[in-house]
């Protein structure tokens, strides 16, 4: 099933952000708040700071905010993922069992309990919770990507290049996940994978000069003629996309 398409622009969303930041929370100001936190979920972004006090904002002042239950459970999820951010377990953990009590059977707050696991480093734990709920729905997406998350921080790279690996089996038009792939593959210097994966990123995401920065590196780093005058097309190519404000 298609993802539904956004109904406010990033520019509204970051316009809502620099006013909240700016005067909005000062003045509690509940519409801005809702109108915030629904657009970063639709956007499907991570504001730890902005988001944990809008969040806040909204769930203090339930009477005012006139939100209904859905969006009331939807922003107490979107606060517990800010908190965690923030190293803030404590309003993680209160958010999640309210979550729990809400919803005894979901995954999505399973995933939330791992996510608290991983921030306690209780990487065994967190692991066993993904593998648990992934017997029950294999295809989840989001469980997926966790796993590679728990072994990535456990400095577990080929563990978690193997998950990845896995997942892109299936989701092949995740380019975020080839990102990370080649991200782990450049860190365990394992340059033409990595150049492989680069690719699938520049495949779906041509526009963005970072990309072909990056996939310039790589080649820049494997060396030789061939490879060099490959980094070089990278590089120019990196150049004209960013206008030449791309100083590296």
């Amino acid at each position: 099933m298609a993802t539904p398409r956004p109904k406010t622009t990033l520019k509204e969303l970051e316009d809502t952000q620099e006013y909240l930041t700016s005067k909005g929370f000062d003045k509690a100001d509940l519409p801005a708040a809702k109108k915030y936190l629904k657009a970063v979920e639709e956007h499907g972004l991570r504001r730890p700071r902005p988001v944990f006090a809008a969040a806040s904002l909204v769930l203090g002042n339930l009477k005012k905010a006139k939100i209904s239950t859905q969006d009331r459970y939807a922003a107490m999820e979107q606060l517990a993922i800010a908190a965690l951010d923030l190293n803030d377990p404590d309003t993680a953990k209160a958010q999640v069992a309210q979550l729990r009590v809400a919803f005894p059977k979901s995954f999505r707050v399973g995933k939330l309990e791992g996510m608290c696991l991983e921030q306690a480093g209780e990487w065994d734990a967190a692991l066993a919770k993904y593998s648990e709920l992934l017997e029950k729905m294999p295809s989840d997406q989001r469980l997926m990507k966790r796993k590679a998350c728990v072994y990535k921080a456990q400095g577990k790279l080929t563990d978690a290049i193997n998950e990845l690996t896995v997942y892109l089996d299936t989701f092949m038009g995740d380019w975020q996940a080839w990102e990370e792939l080649a991200l782990l593959y450049t860190e365990c210097a394992m340059y033409q994978q990595a150049v492989f994966c680069w690719e699938e990123v520049l495949a779906a995401q041509p526009q963005m000069h970072y990309h072909h920065r990056r996939i310039a590196e790589v080649y820049y780093t494997m060396g030789g003629e061939d490879h060099l005058r490959a980094a070089r097309k990278y590089y120019s190519a990196a150049v004209d996309m960013s206008n030449a404000n791309d100083v590296r």
